[in-house]
């Protein structure tokens, strides 16, 4: 795989029957066309509350079959290279396609193509940062295991622009077909090549079982830099059955073997690819949990813990309460209570005016109706709309 990348993908999410599906847009790999690749990691119950969490991506570049003829495009990419700081140089193709034969081969949809990435200039041979800056002819190409784009224009303003023709690396081809892999498109091509998919990576997807790759999820692999030593590490965690969209959800979420076996050392060994993720996005880490474990919570599911991250029900929070006098709640209670606002401050001040404890119950339902306890006893109240919401108290 290539190196020296700095990838940014911009997508959404869409909800489906059977989970989520991702849909690149705007700058980056956007070929604009049909595709079903289905996330099995969210749920339905879960589709709305990720949604609004996360604004990350799987690549999808369509499933359609490329014509065997394809050895070589012809002058039909335009580039634009422009500097960076640190050696790197801001690529950007694009192909636009207009005629009916295009759209039909498409199923229907715009073909165009557009690729926007920053690269190590030493990815683009033949091209200096000088070159661009200084204007003048341009000639550079860049090679990759899936095939080789040979590019040459003019550089002005210190913007490099011009044409690139692409040949398909039938060697490369050759490894996919021997694969069972099926033939790409033109540009599920282009994309395997700006990505570096290599045999390796093909090579550790089915060596680990996870089944026969398609193109679409090759290039997702390539964009978020999926290693065959983060592959082999990843389905070997604990029995954990991984699948090849589980290592981009990894990737995304930052989720690393060490990580894992983090979890795994707090008594969290065996989550499944989906509780990982979900780890992730409402910030259950290893720290947290020990900090529920010191304030003698030890015990708690995965779904409790991601219950007290959404609801931020936090250590500092339980103690509070188990100094008021409330220890050992339930999870669901404690969540409960932090909802409706019953803090340790509230609680004791109840304590204090009745010379009572009232249930949590009784404090939620206190909370509710605004009802206040007067000094002349537990069971004399009165509706009080000045008092003061102490929600935001841990104390």
């Amino acid at each position: 795989m290539a190196t020296g990348r700095k990838t940014s993908t911009a997508a959404t999410l869409k909800p489906s029957n059977s989970g989520l599906s991702f849909k690149t847009f705007d700058f980056h790999v956007n070929p604009q066309r049909r595709a079903g690749e289905r996330h099995r990691l969210a749920s339905n119950k879960g589709v709305s509350l990720m949604s609004r969490t996360v604004l990350l991506s799987l690549l999808l570049l369509g499933s359609g079959t490329a014509s065997a003829a394809m050895a070589q495009t012809g002058k039909d990419l335009r580039f634009e290279v422009s500097n960076r700081e640190d050696g790197h140089v801001h690529l950007r193709l694009r192909r636009d396609w207009s005629n009916d034969e295009d759209r039909d081969w498409n199923h229907g949809w715009n073909g165009a193509f557009s690729w926007s990435q920053d690269y190590a200039l030493a990815d683009l041979s033949g091209l200096s940062a000088d070159a661009i800056s200084r204007g003048g002819p341009v000639r550079f190409t860049i090679t990759r295991p899936a095939g080789r784009f040979e590019c040459s224009g003019k550089a002005a303003d210190k913007l490099a622009e011009g044409d690139c023709s692409f040949t398909v690396n039938e060697a490369f081809n050759k490894m996919l077909s021997d694969h069972g892999i099926e033939r790409p498109t033109h540009n599920q091509y282009f994309a395997l090549a700006l990505t570096g998919v290599g045999v390796e990576l093909v090579d550790a997807v089915k060596r680990e079982g996870m089944g026969t790759p398609t193109p679409d999820q090759l290039t997702g692999l390539g964009i978020f830099h999926v290693t065959p030593d983060f592959i082999h590490d990843m389905a070997h965690l604990n029995g954990m059955e991984v699948h090849i969209g589980d290592l981009v959800q990894f990737k995304i979420f930052k989720i690393t073997p060490e990580l894992a076996r983090d979890y795994a050392g707090l008594g969290y060994g065996k989550l499944t690819p989906r509780d990982l993720v979900q780890f992730s996005i409402f910030h259950v880490s290893p720290e947290t949990i020990r900090g529920f474990k010191d304030a003698g919570y030890r015990d708690l599911s995965s779904r409790d813990l991601q219950q007290f991250s959404i609801f931020h029900v936090t250590p500092d929070y339980i103690r509070g309460l188990a100094d008021a006098g409330y220890k050992d709640l339930k999870p669901p209670m404690l969540v409960q209570m932090h909802m409706y606002g019953v803090t340790a401050a509230y609680a004791k001040t109840v304590a204090e005016r009745t010379g009572s404890k009232p249930s949590p119950e009784e404090l939620i339902r206190m909370r509710l109706t605004g009802m206040t306890p007067r000094a002349v006893g537990a069971q004399s109240w009165r509706r009080d709309r000045s008092w003061t919401d102490d929600r935001g108290s841990q104390n």
